[in-house]
């Protein structure tokens, strides 16, 4: 207020003028959070056409995101439609992985386009590509398989496979070296080749680029061409057969055409069709085989095969007596001694014939069967000698296989013994309907059910065993219980077919206690390290300050009402829980500690490594704190360590009072360590009153002294009262995000919602709204203070800085970015939406002042002092505003405007519509001041206009020099020069 007290008297006479104006508009600000601004693409190292890595479900590369990222949590990845998005159907992402998809990659570039989404849905796309190597070269090192003999005047294709298999270049070209032929008359056509006479041709096989690019592969292959040709070589007949079996001899002949006659030298051992070939096996013993080509131009052929007659297989089945088991479960033949015997010497071979090995799996050696799954199966066995004889086969009756899939049921029976050893032991009742082996666990019953197999892992428990169970009634004695704390039981059976139970929970795990002073009493004496016990409250209780301290051990503590609303108050004055190092103290639903109201302590001190957190339902309220020296420190709550709220937790109706000439801190809560408000917590109606002459309250909802203050996910500070900082006094690191906010707070001296000297930033739709005091209706601010991502200040009333009031000094700076937002607020002095005293202030990225009030400066009053700065830039606005003089902007500091910052709507009673310069300097070099050339006073959605018509745009008052009409992108002023200037 320094400086601005002198100009009420000039404000007095257009009071009546400014009745006229049009006060307040409708903030039409879209929200827009483009949060996410990239990720990276890492294509896998060594991608090649050839290589495993590009081939179908190869993972070609992989996404990530870096804390510059931004966003919300981790991202998902999706393959988009868009630019870039040529080779998306090749592929596909799981989680962060860009697989291949069904086909192979080939050599070549690709480019796939990618969008990944935040928690909050979010969204950031961008192409991403990457290139497939050609396959490395693989050099032929030789050709096999190709003919080495021919006939007279017979073609012979020459053909060849090369080696290795996946060698680059294959192709084959066959040419003669004239060089070492001998047979008459050779010729080559492609790669067919005829030679007139005897001898050998010599044949070069050419692969071009085999050995390596651009030098050839050669081989030279000898085919010896023959004048003769003997008889076709008998195929279809094996060199044994027995008794009852038949077979189809076949031989290919080129000679004359006509049919070949068959013949057997022993009919009655093997018997073969003379026209067909077909031989039928029957007696033991050996026969030879023959055939004779017709008679014609080329003399008939012949040629035989032995063949020999073995007695026929005996028939022996495998068998099997059906089973049942869990997966694993193994069966051998009940035949197996028979089996056995007549094996002797031999090979036997079991195979599933019969249902597949979806339900068993079979030794092939030994018979042995192994369970998968339920159903039917057939088995085969043959016993075959060194020689390749069938002595014995046969195929097994279906065989009922079945897989135990159903778990035993277990329920639960009784809870005794409850108080014995000071109610440390119980004796849990359970019954199962099968025989197996029970696990259990006992937890406090504040802590999550665990799983099924959680249990059988045997983790960390209050108590915990296992043995067999029986199919009846089971009994577990479980020990090392602390009275007054309530567990839960849970058990599981598992089977031997390796089924588990659904999990049984037992409740009325409560070992018994007179009160909570008798539990903490008990816990004082008995607590063990890493113990986490829970007290609930069956009706209210009286309790007389306790401290929370077990010798160096890290504690557990919880507070519950068991079925209601269950209060806990304080018989004597001072803290009624000291939360010490290494205790964590948790209010959780239905418990309300009730303070007193002329307490001389907080109602809860958290000492340094202590914690206290409130969640559910739970309260602390109505106590008045005043401290006995120096001055008072937290109504509610005085935090060291660390402390949380969440789930709907309030602290209400809570005094920080100073009796004394000192200050008085924190009404609902004072910190200097770690504090974090989320889910809906609230703080509210809570006070930091004056005390003795210079002395003043600070921060009747929240003081933070140097520690960290968060707010998020609609945490609420609403209705508090002090001197400074109504709902948050601050000279520590204060966070509000996701919706917070800090609304209806009354301070009289500064900074009706915020009060801070440290650290203060707001974002992520985080809102200051219906405050009031005589400087800052929202926020008073001397140190660094940032809005962004939505952020809002609006609807706060004050003499001077509506919305804002800073005074940081010249090294210290407040900034506003990404569609921040000041609108509403009302100053009767200056700076309806924010009043800088000094400091820097800057406005970029879509920051936005509309519809604020003020005498001077309706959307920003700027007085700068020496290093201090106004900038505007990067679409900032400042439109809709009303004052006296400086209806956007009035500036007595350095103030520079570029980019494409807008000034527009604004409304002044006398000088500058949209811009006052009272002192220092104006500078514009972009952006855009609208004017009202034709003196309407219309002001609609562009213009400024200035009732006494001296400077619709811009009115500089050290020098008369005056803009009234637009001064657009391409018109710079300087208020140290004549140039662009109209008057």
């Amino acid at each position: 207020m320094k400086k601005h007290i002198m100009l009420l008297g000039a404000l007095a006479g257009v009071v009546l003028a400014l009745a006229f104006v049009t006060m307040g508009c409708e903030n039409t600000n879209t929200p827009d959070d483009p949060k996410i601004t990239g990720f990276t693409f890492t294509q896998t190292a060594g991608l090649r056409a050839d290589n495993a890595n590009t081939a179908a479900g190869a993972v070609a590369g992989t996404f990530s995101k870096a804390a510059s990222d931004g966003g919300t949590g981790a991202f998902t990845y999706t393959l988009v439609d868009g630019d870039g998005d040529s080779n998306n159907g090749l592929f596909t992402i799981t989680g962060t992985e860009l697989k291949v998809g069904s086909s192979a990659l080939t050599a070549g570039n690709y480019t796939v386009r990618v969008q990944a989404k935040d928690t909050k849905g979010k969204t950031f796309a961008k192409a991403c590509g990457f290139t497939v190597a050609e396959p490395a070269f693989v050099a032929v090192t030789n050709i096999t398989g190709a003919p080495s003999s021919v006939y007279v005047n017979t073609p012979l294709a020459l053909t060849g496979t090369v080696v290795p298999a996946n060698a680059t270049n294959k192709t084959i070209v066959w040419s003669i070296n004239p060089t070492g032929t001998t047979a008459a008359n050779a010729e080559l056509s492609g790669n067919s080749l005829t030679a007139g006479g005897d001898g050998t041709v010599k044949v070069i096989a050419t692969i071009a680029n085999g050995t390596a690019l651009g030098t050839a592969y050669t081989q030279t292959i000898d085919v010896i061409v023959s004048a003769a040709e003997p008889g076709a070589a008998i195929t279809g007949l094996g060199g044994t057969l027995q008794i009852g079996e038949t077979v189809i001899a076949t031989a290919a002949t080129t000679e004359n055409s006509g049919v070949v006659t068959w013949a057997s030298s022993a009919p009655a051992v093997a018997s073969i069709n003379a026209s067909t070939g077909a031989v039928s096996a029957l007696t033991a013993g050996t026969a030879t085989i023959s055939y004779t080509t017709p008679g014609g131009v080329v003399p008939p052929k012949t040629n035989s095969a032995a063949i020999t007659i073995h007695p026929a297989a005996q028939t022996l089945s495998p068998v099997y007596a059906p089973f049942t088991g869990a997966a694993g479960t193994t069966a051998t033949p009940s035949n197996a001694a028979e089996i056995s015997t007549a094996k002797g010497g031999s090979t036997a071979a079991f195979a599933i014939v019969g249902g597949g090995t979806a339900v068993a799996t079979i030794n092939t050696g030994t018979g042995e069967l192994t369970l998968v799954d339920g159903g039917a199966i057939t088995v085969s066995l043959t016993i075959t000698t060194a020689g390749g004889v069938v002595t014995h086969k046969g195929t097994s009756a279906a065989v009922t296989v079945t897989r135990d899939t159903t778990a035993p049921t277990i329920s639960a029976g009784s809870v005794e013994d409850l108080t014995t050893t000071a109610g440390t032991t119980a004796t849990l009742e359970f019954t199962s309907d099968e025989v197996g082996t029970y696990y259990y666990l006992v937890l406090a019953a504040s802590a999550n059910a665990p799983s099924a197999a959680t249990i059988q892992a045997q983790g960390t428990a209050v108590a915990k065993g296992s043995a067999a169970a029986s199919a009846s009634q089971n009994t577990i004695s479980v020990t090392g219980l602390m009275a007054g704390t309530q567990y839960k039981a849970y058990i599981v059976v598992k089977d031997a077919a390796g089924n588990v139970s659904a999990v049984l929970t037992m409740s009325g795990v409560n070992p018994a206690v007179d009160s909570l002073a008798d539990f903490l009493a008990r816990l004082s004496s008995n607590a063990v390290n890493n113990g986490d016990y829970t007290y609930e409250l069956n009706a209210d209780e009286t309790i007389a300050p306790t401290e929370l301290s077990y010798s160096g051990k890290t504690v557990k503590v919880t507070l519950r009402g068991a079925t209601a609303e269950r209060t806990v108050n304080l018989s004597s004055n001072g803290s009624m829980f000291t939360v010490g190092s290494g205790v964590t103290l948790t209010l959780d639903d239905n418990v309300t500690l009730q303070g007193r109201t002329s307490n001389t302590d907080s109602l809860v001190r958290v000492n340094s490594g202590g914690t206290l957190a409130m969640k559910g339902t739970a309260k602390i309220t109505g106590n008045t704190a005043s401290f006995t020296s120096y001055g008072t420190y937290g109504g509610g709550v005085y935090v060291i360590g660390s402390f949380t709220m969440s789930d709907n937790a309030a602290i209400t109706g809570n005094t920080a009072s100073s009796t004394s000439s000192y200050h008085s801190y924190g009404g609902g809560v004072y910190s200097r360590g770690s504090f974090t408000m989320s889910d809906n917590a609230t703080i509210t109606g809570n006070t930091a009153t004056d005390g003795v002459g210079v002395s003043r309250g600070h921060g009747g909802g929240v003081h933070v002294s140097g520690g960290s203050f968060t707010m998020s996910d609609n945490a609420a500070i609403t209705g508090n009262t002090a001197t400074d900082g109504g709902g948050v006094s601050s000279s520590g690191s204060f966070t509000m995000s996701d919706n917070a906010t800090v609304s209806d707070n009354t301070a009289s001296g500064s900074g009706g919602g915020v009060s801070g000297s440290g650290s203060f930033t707001m974002s992520d739709s985080a809102a200051i709204t219906g405050n009031t005091a005589t400087d800052g209706g929202g926020v008073s601010g001397s140190g660094s203070f940032t809005m962004s991502d939505n952020a809002t200040v609006s609807g706060n009333t004050a003499s001077g800085g509506g919305g804002v009031y800073f005074s940081g000094g010249s090294t210290r700076s407040f900034t506003m970015s990404d569609n921040a937002t000041i609108s509403g607020n009302t100053a009767s002095s200056v700076g309806g939406g924010v009043y800088v005293y000094s400091g820097s202030f800057t406005m970029s990225v879509s920051a936005t002042f509309s519809g604020n009030t003020a005498g001077l400066g309706g959307g920003v009053y700027f007085s700068g002092s020496s290093g201090s700065n106004f900038t505007m830039s990067d679409s900032a606005t400042v439109s809709d505003n009303r004052a006296s003089s400086g209806g956007g902007v009035y500036s007595s500091g350095s103030f520079t405007m570029s980019g494409s910052a807008t000034i527009s709507g604004n409304r002044a009673f006398t000088y500058g519509g949209g811009v006052y310069v009272h002192s220092g300097s104006f500078t514009k070099t972009g952006g855009t001041i609208y004017g009202d050339t034709n003196n309407t006073h219309t002001a609609d959605s562009t213009e400024n206009t200035a009732f006494y018509n001296d400077g619709h745009a811009v009115y500089v008052s050290s020098s008369g020099k005056k803009r009234n009409s637009t001064a657009g992108m391409g018109v710079n002023l300087d208020s140290s020069t004549t140039a662009n200037w109209e008057y």
